[in-house]
């Protein structure tokens, strides 16, 4: 499933102008979209994943079945990361964040915390992987 939002239109060759023989303009390579395209979902499905690898220590786990639920309903590339358990909810927003962690990192406001702990190694990690998606 393409994410609609990471499409890259190919733009349009530009002439600037003629002097004589001598012609100035762009040319773009005739790819150029569909390369940064599928570069820009590959990046997305591995953004996506080392999220859900950074998360997961936070996710309260009782039955195993909320942090399983991240497996089985987020598809990875699509930029959301989903917990579809009746309870997700309420277990996410029932406390202020902060309050209701365990001693193991476990509780409410999962993503806030994962982020505030781990917010510079993922923005590292994204940008290392675009140096290499979009040489």
């Amino acid at each position: 499933m393409a994410n609609p939002l990471l499409k890259i239109n190919q733009p349009a060759d530009v002439k600037l102008g003629q002097k004589g023989n001598l012609n100035l303009g762009i040319c773009w390579k005739a790819d150029l979209a569909g390369q940064y395209t599928e570069a820009f979902e590959r990046l997305q499905k591995e953004a996506d994943g080392e999220f859900v690898r950074l998360v997961k220590p936070y996710i309260p786990l009782r039955t195993g079945a909320l942090a399983g639920s991240t497996n089985d309903h987020t598809v990875l590339g699509s930029g959301q990361i989903v917990q579809a358990t009746p309870y997700a909810a309420a277990q996410y927003y029932r406390l202020p964040c902060g309050r209701g962690v365990r001693e193991d990192g476990r509780g409410p406001h999962w993503g806030e915390r994962c982020v505030n702990d781990h917010g510079q190694e993922f923005i590292s990690f994204v940008k290392a992987r675009a140096q290499k998606e979009l040489k």
